[in-house]
């Protein structure tokens, strides 16, 4: 029972506040009535007896018909079994309601509760006086089917966002863990160019790479972190880039803010930066160039990457990085962002204007 009761205890506080409502109205009604001497308590017990019937119809059709019946598409079994209800509450409030009226002298259906179902005349037969009081039942349970419904709607909506938000955890945390990997095999790729080389600066590349592979287990594990860690490790990445390239190749990072406190989604930009270099700069073997511009200004960040590329190679379509990019975006900050990437002649741009705050 109390299982029950904590299972349904939004539907619970919001029928019983309605219904407070409406016995408030009703108990100020029976003030208006003055029974006789000695039937002062008796009428109030017959009176609060008379709103427990439309309680008590409400009740068994919110509770029990609706949730059983409605909710899971019997239509077939709840109609019939609320036309009956309404029937069977229409013949018994009708003949409580007589009977009060006859056993408390001067007394009207508005002394007796706020749910007027009018009063039977002498020369008005029972079957007239039931149509009469079938619409004030009718419309009592009517109301409280609504509330339901309601209730009903927003409890389904809450249980969707709360599958969204779920599958949409689970689908950034798939798309950053291919991310990773990708990142870590372009920088890679990388050191092993160095170590061909037997370059002296190899140690400080790994210096380099144990930074950012730092960042990539602690940081990245929470939904936000402050711009400037994203930006320094773009530049880690990209001094490992410049010690690996030839001297007649060029990348360039020009970094413009106003606001040390933005906050962005971990390893968000970096793709954009990664395939800058990787279908640009090792497409040539000379006169190749990667500039990459990053403003923000008033909590909006605008990056902007170009670079050229040598032609007759595969169509750049973006590949793992850049697609990724695209859905964590769709999901992180739908409507906060425009995306722009174009193929042109020899010449790529990526310009994408993000919303941080």
């Amino acid at each position: 029972m109390l299982a029950w009761i904590y299972k349904h205890r939004i539907r619970i506080i919001l029928n019983l506040i309605a219904w407070g409502l409406i016995l408030n109205a009703s108990y100020h009604n029976m003030l208006r009535y003055q029974p006789e001497p000695g039937m002062e308590r008796a009428f109030l017990w017959h009176a609060a007896l008379y709103n427990l019937l439309f309680i008590s119809a409400s009740s068994i059709n919110t509770f029990w018909l609706m949730p059983a019946y409605f909710v899971t598409r019997r239509y077939r079994v709840y109609f019939p079994a609320l036309l009956a209800l309404v029937v069977t509450s229409t013949m018994v409030v009708s003949r409580y309601n007589v009977w009060i009226l006859q056993h408390f002298k001067d007394v009207t259906d508005g002394d007796l509760s706020s749910i007027a179902v009018s009063m039977r005349g002498r020369h008005m037969s029972w079957s007239d006086y039931y149509l009469n009081v079938f619409p004030a039942i009718f419309l009592v349970l009517l109301m409280f089917s609504i509330g339901f419904l309601m209730q009903q709607y927003f409890r389904v909506r809450v249980q969707q966002e709360a599958i969204g938000r779920q599958q949409m955890a689970s689908e950034l945390s798939l798309l950053k863990s291919q991310v990773n990997p990708h990142f870590l095999f372009n920088v890679l790729n990388s050191i092993y160019a160095l170590s061909l080389k037997k370059s002296d600066q190899t140690p400080a590349v790994v210096l380099q790479l144990s930074d950012i592979l730092r960042y990539m287990l602690y940081e990245t594990k929470q939904e936000k972190v402050p711009l400037a860690k994203e930006l320094e490790m773009i530049e880690n990445y990209l001094d490992i880039e410049r010690i690996r390239i030839e001297q007649h190749q060029q990348i360039t990072l020009n970094v413009v803010t106003d606001s040390e406190a933005c906050v962005i989604a971990p390893m968000l930009l970096l793709p954009f930066v990664e395939n800058t270099v990787k279908h640009g700069i090792d497409s040539m073997s000379e006169h190749a160039f990667a500039h990459i511009d990053i403003e923000v200004k008033q909590g909006v960040l605008r990056f902007y990457s170009r670079n050229n590329f040598k032609t007759g190679g595969p169509e750049r379509a973006g590949g793992i990085g850049l697609e990724n990019v695209r859905k964590r975006l769709a999901l992180l900050y739908p409507g906060k962002h425009e995306l722009d990437i174009r193929n042109e002649n020899t010449i790529f741009t990526v310009t994408l204007n993000l919303i941080l705050n």
